[in-house]
C-alpha cells in the first residue's frame, strides 16, 4: 500500500532540542503552530501527537511528532508526502516493547472522507516503516459498522484495544465549515502478533461495550472504559470478562476519556458534551466540546477537579501519574501540559 510513496524525501527530524515548555507553569502550553494539534499520547522517550503542516505542498497533512517528555521543541516528525494526496497520521500508541500503533487514511485533499485507511503497526516503532493490520471502513461480524477508529491502546506487546466510531460528515450551518463528529461505537481488540504478518487474528467486538466512548488499559487484563451520555467508569477483566463500576460521578454529568496510571484515574467531566439519536447518523450520538479535568484517587477515594479557563479533551495521563497532556476541546487544538496536584 506504501509502495511509490517517494518516501526518501517524507521523513524529517528535527536538529534542535530544546526542552521545557516555552512559558513553564502549572499549566504550560506545549504546542505553537497555527494548525491543529491532537490525540496526545506517552511514549518511554516522550509525548506523542498529531499535528497539521503543510510541507512539501499546499495540502495539510497530518504528522505525527514527539515532544520531549518535560515539553519544548519537537524531537522528530514524520509527514508522509504523497503527490495529489492528503496523509494523515494519528492515535499513536507504543507497547511496552517499542512496536508504534497508528491510524494512517489517504484520500484526495478535496475529499470529504479517505479513500483509504488502516490501523497501522510499525514493529521497530518507526512510522516509516509500519504494516496495515486492519481496514477502517469495514462491518465487523454482529456489530455496526466501524467507521472511524480512535483512542489506539496496547493491552500487551501483541494485542490492541480501540474505540471504533460512528461518524457524520457535514456543516452544523449554511456557510459553515464542513467537520466530522465522531462519536464512540463499542470497543474492538486485535491480536497482531509478535511481528505484523498476513495471518492475522481478525478483530473482535467486545459484547456490552455499545457506545463506548474511551478506553484505557491497566496491565495487559484490565480495561478501563466510559459509555455515551453515562456518569459511570466501568473495569473489564478481559480474560473473564468480568464487569464491575469503578467510579459513579452522578447523575447529569457525563464521564468520558478515561485515563489510568496505578490507583490513579482521570478523566474528563461534563463541560460541552451532550448525547442523543441524531437522524443525519440514524443512531445515537455523543457530541462534545470538551469538559474539565476529574482526578481520581482509587485507594482513597479523594476526587479533584481541575477547572482549566477552557475546556479540554482526550487527556494523557504520564506513566508515574503526576501530569497530563490535554488538547484544547475547540478548534484549532492546541496541547497544554497539566502538572496534577
Amino acid at each position: 500500500m506504501l509502495a511509490g510513496c517517494g518516501h526518501g524525501d517524507a521523513f524529517q527530524v528535527a536538529t534542535a532540542h530544546p526542552t521545557g515548555p516555552l512559558v513553564p507553569g502549572p499549566v504550560a502550553l506545549l504546542t505553537y503552530s497555527s494548525g491543529r494539534s491532537h490525540s496526545p499520547a506517552w511514549a518511554a522517550d516522550g509525548i506523542l501527537y498529531t499535528y497539521q503542516d503543510s510541507v512539501g505542498g499546499p495540502a495539510q497533512q497530518w504528522c505525527l511528532g514527539r515532544l520531549p517528555p518535560t515539553g519544548g521543541s519537537r524531537v522528530a516528525q514524520w509527514c508522509e508526502v504523497v503527490p495529489d494526496s492528503q496523509i494523515a497520521y494519528d492515535w499513536a500508541a507504543t507497547s511496552p516493547t517499542g512496536r508504534l500503533a497508528y491510524l494512517r487514511a489517504a484520500g484526495h485533499p478535496r475529499a470529504l472522507a479517505p479513500d483509504s485507511w488502516w490501523v497501522m503497526v510499525a514493529d521497530g516503532g518507526n512510522p516509516w516503516y509500519g504494516a496495515p493490520t486492519t481496514r477502517v471502513l469495514i462491518t465487523l461480524p454482529g456489530a455496526p459498522a466501524q467507521q472511524g477508529v480512535e483512542q489506539l491502546r496496547w493491552l500487551d506487546s501483541t494485542r490492541l484495544v480501540w474505540v471504533a466510531d460512528t461518524r457524520v460528515v457535514g456543516s452544523p450551518c449554511r456557510g459553515c465549515p464542513v467537520d466530522t463528529v465522531a462519536s464512540g461505537r463499542m470497543l474492538v481488540t486485535q491480536d497482531v502478533g509478535r511481528t505484523v504478518s498476513a495471518n492475522l487474528a481478525a478483530p473482535i467486538v467486545l459484547a456490552g461495550t455499545d457506545y463506548a466512548t474511551s478506553v484505557a488499559v491497566r496491565g495487559g487484563d484490565e480495561l478501563f472504559f466510559t459509555l455515551g451520555g453515562d456518569a459511570r467508569v466501568y473495569r473489564r477483566a478481559v480474560s473473564t470478562g468480568a464487569t464491575t463500576v469503578v467510579w459513579d460521578f452522578g447523575v447529569p454529568d457525563v464521564v468520558r476519556d478515561v485515563q489510568i496510571a496505578g490507583d490513579r484515574m482521570v478523566a474528563i467531566l461534563g463541560g460541552a458534551v451532550s448525547f442523543g439519536y441524531d437522524a443525519s447518523a440514524g443512531d445515537s450520538l455523543q457530541r462534545d466540546g470538551g469538559g474539565d479535568i476529574v482526578v481520581v484517587d482509587l485507594v482513597s477515594g479523594v476526587v479533584q477537579v481541575i477547572a482549566l479557563p477552557f475546556p479540554v479533551r482526550h487527556p494523557a495521563l504520564s506513566p508515574d501519574g503526576r501530569q497530563v497532556v490535554v488538547e484544547t476541546g475547540t478548534k484549532p487544538e492546541a496541547l497544554y501540559l497539566v502538572a496534577l496536584p
